[in-house]
Order: structure tokens, then sequence, then C-alpha cells
């Protein structure tokens, strides 16, 4: 190949993402790619500004990435990133594109490790490993709240001791986003890291089904049950894709027996407790009850904002205050959501040069979490203010004593303080008051007169009503 067909390709595949992304996505997440080398025709290694970078494209765009690839290289086309380390000599880290479009270990691979999976001569026949563990998620990244600590503190037992613990099978439990796959990919790389010759295997329950099927068409289910037996640890995430799959569970009922007799860990996780699961025979039901189930829940806004805090601190970069704990505060539902807000804020940041502001922020919330959950704004408490009493919110920011303004103003505060989780400080700012007194002051002047005056009572809950139909 000769120098310029690497650029030539990367020409190719840009104008095809283009035609499959939005301009702000395409200028911030694939503009900044530059093509290094092209091997063979069919691997092609790119050069990204760092490794968040990386870990966004992994997670966001690699379906896109690896079909515009094929399209453009044909079948069997590889990817690599190229991650610069030490801008002085440019030298830098390579990774290879490892996370497949929809999220999953490669079928295809894990396919080609059943084939032989324990033949190692002269090692005991130890298996090859197949852990498919992500080595970013571990302990040090899972951040320890009220909503977690259970499960966490047996994830850390489960470690030291797998498969020597009561925690034998482990089942975590939740709804989507909240930490189930990070916890368990964690235990698996502490007892990587603490027994370094155990065989430490992660898939899905989706993927354990596709297998499955495909051994089952080669007639080798006796190779595909015996890759299973040589597990000392075996983690199936979202077990709850094997509902109603009889003969797939079968299967499982007799691996999981031999490797709990065997005395090998075993960890699930799920979207509900083994009591609430459909569609699973009895037999192995009774089996996901036989050790600890633990449930992770929402995290509080200490937890989130730890968790914002941890990411920040991975990635290198740093917010203001006001505008991590803005994010805290009003991203309540999964992690899931919380991390991509911080992800796209960061991105505005960081690639865009957009200044950060409070209203930038609500507006990122937005295209992440359901509408009926979005935060009010002060801008939308204002508005609602001025629909009703027909005072400006250039009138509100003044230092106006008028009787009315003054009571608008106070109503903005006093709204804000009682439907945002808003600081004091931020609500003072928003209407040029830079102590926070001045809120404290509103909201006791307004709780005091709504116990004798009809009028203002009528009012606020006018404004209420109209505040309801913002979302």
């Amino acid at each position: 190949m000769v120098a310029g067909d690497v650029d030539r390709v990367w020409k190719e595949c840009l104008q095809i993402i283009k035609d499959n992304v939005g301009r702000e996505e395409f200028e911030a997440w694939f503009k900044p790619i530059k093509p290094v080398k092209l091997l063979n025709g069919k691997h092609l290694v790119l050069r990204v500004p760092s490794h968040f970078y990386y870990e966004w494209l992994e997670a966001n765009h690699v379906g896109l990435l690896k079909k515009t690839l094929r399209r453009v290289l044909g079948p069997g086309a590889t990817l690599e990133y190229e991650i610069p380390v030490d801008k002085r000599n440019n030298k830098g880290i390579h990774l290879p594109s490892t996370r497949p479009e929809h999220f999953d270990p490669s079928i295809a691979s894990m396919m080609e490790i059943i084939k032989n999976p324990y033949a190692i001569p002269g090692i005991n026949n130890r298996p090859i490993k197949a852990n498919n563990l992500n080595p970013s998620l571990t302990f040090d990244t899972f951040v320890e709240g009220p909503c977690n600590r259970l499960a966490r503190s047996a994830g850390l037992r489960i470690a030291e001791k797998p498969g020597q613990t009561a925690f034998n099978p482990f089942v975590v439990y939740s709804d989507v986003g909240l930490g189930k796959t990070h916890l368990v990919h964690a235990i698996g790389n502490a007892i990587l890291a603490k027994h370094s010759n155990k065989m430490v295997v992660y898939t899905t329950g989706e993927i354990f089904t596709s297998q499955f099927v495909q051994m089952l068409k080669r007639n080798a289910i006796d190779d595909f049950m015996q890759f299973y037996y040589n597990a000392d640890v075996l983690i199936i995430d979202d077990v709850h894709h094997l509902s109603g799959k009889e003969k797939t569970q079968e299967v499982l009922f007799h691996i999981f027996n031999f490797l709990h007799n065997s005395r090998k860990q075993i960890i699930l996780t799920t979207d509900q407790p083994p009591i609430k699961l459909k569609g699973f025979t009895e037999r192995l039901l009774s089996r996901f009850k036989w050790g600890l189930s633990a449930e992770l829940t929402k995290p509080d806004y200490e937890t989130r904002k730890k968790i914002l805090l941890v990411k920040l601190k991975q990635e290198g970069v740093s917010l203001p205050e006001d505008i991590v704990d803005f994010i805290a505060r009003n991203v309540t539902g999964s992690i899931r959501d919380l991390e991509g807000v911080l992800i796209s804020t960061l991105a505005h940041a960081t690639l865009v040069g957009n200044n950060i502001t409070l209203d930038l922020v609500q507006k990122i919330i937005g295209t992440h979490v359901e509408k009926s959950d979005l935060p009010l704004s002060l801008e939308q408490i204002a508005a609602a203010v001025t629909q009703k009493t027909g005072v400006t919110l250039e009138e509100m920011r003044s230092k106006s004593r008028k009787r009315n303004i003054v009571i608008a103003r106070q109503l903005v505060m006093f709204l804000a303080r009682h439907l945002t989780s808003l600081s004091m400080k931020q609500i003072g700012a928003f209407l040029n008051r830079s102590d926070h007194t001045a809120v404290i002051y509103a909201c006791s002047q307004i709780e005091e007169k709504l116990k004798t005056n009809q009028h203002l009572q009528k009012l606020v809950e006018g404004i209420k009503s109209t505040l309801q139909n913002v979302n």
C-alpha cells in the first residue's frame, strides 16, 4: 500500500459517516481523527486525541465505524486506535477496537476459543483464558453509596475468596443503568488481580444462548459444556434473557450444578430479584436463590456527586463546582444518564469550546432525560411568575423596591427553593443577588404571607399549575 491510500480510505469513510451523524457530532468526534496507516488493505489504524476519546467512540460509534470500514475495505476489515501518551516524542499506545457493534463480546471469537477450550499442553491442562472483561471497570471506579453498599461489600469478599464464601451464586439485580455490569466486571478484574491462575469467564445471557444454538447446529454441545466446566468463575450478565429458552436453561442447569459442586464461583445479573423472574424452570430458579441476591438502587445526591467527581478525575478534567452540583441534583435517574450528561458536557467544553453555563447543561440534560422527568429551570419559573404578575425578569433582576416587583422576585426565589434542587447561591445569582441570605429572607416572607393572604395563595397555586404543564 502506498502512503496516500490510508488518507484516501479515511476520506471515503468520512463521507459515509458524515451522512449518518449530525454536523456538530461529526465536527466534534470524527473530524479530529487522523488516519495513521493501512495494513494489508484491511487493517486501519486511526490516531485519536485521548483515551477519553477512544472510550467515547467505542461506546457510542463503534457500530457505525465498523460498518463503514466493511463498506470501504470489504469483509474482514479491522480497526485499531493509536492514542498519544507523550507529546514530546509523539509516542503512543495502540488499542484494538474490541467492543462489537452491539456492545457484547464477539460470538465468533468465543466460538474459536470453544473449539479448543482447555488444551494448553504441559500446564496441568489449564484452560485458555477468555474473560472478556473490561479492564477499566474496577472497584476503584465503582463509587460506594447506600444504593450499592451490600452488593459492593459482597463483591469484595468474593474477590478475596471466589467460590469459598456463602455468596454463591451471587445475584445482582436492578433496573437498567445502575451499575450491575460495572460491579461484576470489577469483581472479575479483582479476582484476576489476586488469583492470576483463575479462569474468569464473562458472558451475557444473549451471547450464552447464541453460543449454545451455534454449537447445537455443529453437534458440539459437549465442547460447549466442557468449556464452561473449566471456568473457575462464571459471570453471566443479564441472565433474564434466557427466559422461555428451555433448552438453554437445561444446559445452564447442568453447568451451574457442576461449578457449584466444584466450589467454583457463579455471578449473575438480572433486571429483577430471582423470585420475580418469569419463564424459568423452577429447579433453575431455586438454584439462583441458594446464595446472596443484592439489589442496586438509584444513587442519592451525595453518591451521584461522587460518581461525577470520580469520572472527572479519570478524564483528567474539571468543571465548575456549581455545574457538577447542578448535574448531581437534577439527573436523578440512572448512572448511565448521569455519565451521559457529564460526557456531553465535557464534549461541549473540550471539543466544541462552548462556555459551560447552567442553561447549556439544562439543555444537555434534556437530551438524556425523559421530558416528564426534566428539572424546572429558573427561566421557566420566572416566565410563569411574569405570566401571572406582569413583572418582567429584567425588573426582578433590578434593584427596584416597588412592592409588586419585590413580591414577584420573592415568588421566584420561593418557588425555585421548593420546586428545584438548586442551591440558594444559584437562585440568588440568577436574580442578581450575591448574598444567599436574600433567598432565605424571601422564602420566609412568602411563607408567612401564605398563612393569611388568600390572594397570594391563589397566585402561587396558579403559577404552580402553569409550571406543571411546562414539561
